[in-house]
C-alpha cells in the first residue's frame, strides 16, 4: 500500500522510525537499573533522533474508519509512571516552555517529566503493536496515526521533556546524590537542595520563591 508520494508502509522512512521507536520502548523498560544521569543521557541521544525520523514519515490516509486498537492499558501506563517518578525524584517536575501560564492562576504550568516520557512511549508502542500485525491496511493506519499524533501531540512533548533533560545535564548540579537512599514511596533524598539551582527554579516556577509574596 502506497500514498501519492509512493511511499509504502515498507519504505525506508517507515522502518527507521519503527527500528528507532522499538529502541526507545525498550530503553525506557531498562531505565530501573540505570543511574539518574544515565537515564538523562541516554534520553538526551534517543529523542532527537525519534523526532527526525517521526518528521521523516509519509503522511497517509487512513483505510479503515474505526479507530485503531490501543494495547497500552492504564494500569500499563501508571506503573511505569510510577517507576519513572521515583527514578527522577526531585527532578520530575518543570516548567514548561516559557511564556505558557494557567490561564486560572497566571503562574507558569508545571509539567511531569515521567509523564512526558510515558505519552510519548504509549502513542508508540500503541504503533509498533500495530505494525507487527503484518496487514497493510492496518500498518497503513498505523503510520497515519503516529505521524498525526506527532504532529498534534507527541512531538511537542518530546521537545518540551528534551529542552528540560538539556538544562538539567548542563545545570552543573550533583544529579545522582543519594539516588539509592530514597524511601519506598517517596523520591526525595534526605540532602539539603534547597540552594540549588534546579530547586530554585522550580520553586521560581511554582510561585514559592516569588518576591513580595507574603
Amino acid at each position: 500500500m502506497e500514498n501519492e508520494e509512493g511511499f509504502s508502509v515498507f519504505s525506508t522512512e517507515v522502518i527507521d522510525f519503527v527500528k528507532s521507536a522499538n529502541a526507545f520502548c525498550e530503553l525506557v523498560y531498562s531505565f530501573g537499573d540505570l543511574k539518574r544521569s544515565k537515564v538523562l543521557l541516554e534520553l538526551q541521544e534517543v529523542l532527537p533522533h525519534l523526532y527526525l525520523y517521526a518528521l521523516a514519515l509519509p503522511k497517509m490516509e487512513p483505510f479503515y474508519e474505526d479507530g485503531n486498537e490501543k494495547f497500552v492499558t492504564e494500569e500499563e501506563y501508571d506503573n511505569l509512571k510510577a517507576l519513572l517518578a521515583d527514578k527522577f525524584a526531585y527532578l520530575n517536575d518543570y516548567p514548561e516552555i516559557s511564556g505558557t501560564e494557567s490561564p486560572d492562576s497566571g503562574a507558569p504550568i508545571v509539567s511531569c517529566l515521567s509523564e512526558d516520557i510515558c505519552d510519548i512511549y504509549q502513542d508508540l508502542k500503541d504503533f509498533i503493536s500495530l505494525y507487527r500485525m503484518g496487514s497493510n491496511e492496518i500498518m497503513n493506519d498505523a503510520i497515519w496515526e503516529i505521524k498525526l499524533n506527532f504532529e498534534r501531540y507527541w512531538g511537542q512533548t518530546l521537545v518540551n521533556a528534551l529542552r528540560y533533560i538539556h538544562q538539567v545535564l548542563y545545570s552543573e548540579e550533583t544529579i545522582d546524590d543519594n539516588e539509592n537512599q530514597s524511601n519506598a514511596g517517596s523520591s526525595q533524598s534526605n540532602i539539603d537542595t534547597s540552594s540549588w539551582f534546579i530547586t530554585k527554579r522550580q520553586e521560581e516556577y511554582r510561585g514559592n520563591g516569588k518576591k513580595g509574596n507574603d
